[in-house]
């Protein structure tokens, strides 16, 4: 529940008696007036995370930022706050309490400041469930090949050291992981560290990796990499970063910033091709104590190869983050991608990437239930994920 502060009171309200004054005052119209209501003689106090508690953080003044989501965030993210259901019925063509409630803690929200920066614990371990789906379909010269693949996985992150600065050093690992495969026609392959009594060809290197400390890594509170000593010649774990990137200052609902970065391909001369890219990173909503950030890439070098799209489009990435504020850690992401290319080695080639990827912070001592990850068509077809409209930005 959120709570407001009266200039002239020293307790702290209830947001529900808030919303109880403005329905009185407003006839239920609180569409209209949410900014004359924000600007009365409430103070509204946020507190983020320990190093900002006790500390008030004022408004900015600003207008009200029409925020412009960079992936869309599902509803079933609008949990926070959790408000008891109205048990009146609704007036027709009014809305209901809840959602009364719902747009004034959003218009409270979109007015404020937030730090957003890692907080975790010494010697805290947090483990995260993934889940990575796709499907790859090519067509070359009267040749069709389909392929399907699902994974799941659990990493570790176990935290051995916080310094003075609040720079974060964790141990990374794997602790299990359940993969699953098809190419073609040919029959699908499946693997599971947990129980499978031998293992395939081509997971003889994922199975030497499980359970053994991967990288020790240091995050400042932004989320940047200060150090990072691994054994692995390419070490990319997760989406793009070990952990995404945040602004130092205090920002509010709406703000922006990027993060460079750079693909590499080869053209169809066989020549290495640099591209110029950017991650873009928007705050989007915040529900206390979650913010959700909306995030894409987008390259900024013009592409004009065919055989260089096809080789970008899985680093295309499109999605959104949910992070705790009140913890200091990322508690859920999602990406998804839809791409095609036609004619990138010939007139009638033709390539499509449909995946979804998705994490979640799993609860002390969860554990992901033992099953088969082959869809229920029974190891014949592709995976099927549906499309979602809105695609990466690509500079032509």
């Amino acid at each position: 529940m959120l709570w407001t502060r009266c200039f002239r009171c020293t307790s702290w309200q209830p947001l529900t008696l808030l919303v109880a004054a403005l329905i009185a005052i407003s006839g239920w119209q609180l569409s209209s007036s949410l900014g004359h209501a924000q600007e009365t003689d409430t103070e509204v106090e946020t507190t983020v995370g320990e190093s900002a508690q006790g500390t008030p953080v004022q408004e900015t003044g600003l207008e009200q930022t029409q925020t412009r989501m960079l992936a869309p965030i599902p509803a079933g993210d609008q949990e926070q706050p959790e408000v008891q259901q109205s048990s009146s019925p609704d007036i027709a063509g009014e809305p209901s309490i809840d959602e009364l409630i719902n747009q004034v803690a959003d218009g409270m929200n979109d007015r404020q400041l937030y730090r957003l920066q890692y907080q975790m614990p010494e010697g805290e371990v947090f483990r995260f469930r993934t889940e990575h789906r796709a499907s790859t379909e090519m067509r070359m010269s009267g040749f069709v090949e389909k392929s399907s693949m699902r994974s799941q996985n659990v990493k570790r992150w176990e935290v051995e050291s916080v310094d003075s600065l609040g720079n974060i050093t964790f141990v990374y690992s794997i602790e299990s992981t359940t993969d699953w495969t098809q190419v073609g026609d040919a029959a699908p392959v499946s693997f599971d560290s947990r129980t499978s009594q031998e293992i395939p060809e081509g997971y003889e290197s994922t199975a030497e990796m499980i359970g053994k400390p991967l990288a020790v890594i240091t995050i400042n509170p932004s989320g940047q990499v200060v150090d990072k000593k691994t054994s692995l010649a390419d070490f990319n774990f997760g989406i793009d970063q070990t952990a995404i990137p945040l602004p130092s200052d205090l920002v509010a609902v709406g703000h922006e910033w990027y993060v460079p970065t750079t693909l590499t391909a080869t053209d169809e001369d066989k020549r290495q091709v640099v591209l110029n890219a950017r991650i873009h990173y928007e705050l989007a909503r915040v529900r206390m104590p979650n913010a959700y950030i909306a995030f894409q890439t987008e390259v900024l070098t013009p592409v004009t190869s065919r055989a260089v799209e096809s080789q970008i489009m899985q680093q295309m990435t499109r999605g959104y983050l949910v992070f705790d504020m009140q913890r200091g850690l990322p508690i859920r992401s999602e990406v998804e991608w839809d791409e095609q290319v036609q004619a990138f080695q010939g007139p009638d080639s033709f390539l499509s990437y449909v995946g979804k990827w998705n994490e979640s912070l799993l609860a002390e001592g969860e554990q992901l239930p033992i099953t088969s990850l082959a869809p229920p068509e029974a190891q014949t077809g592709s995976v099927e994920l549906k499309p979602r409209d809105g695609r990466p930005v690509m500079r032509k």
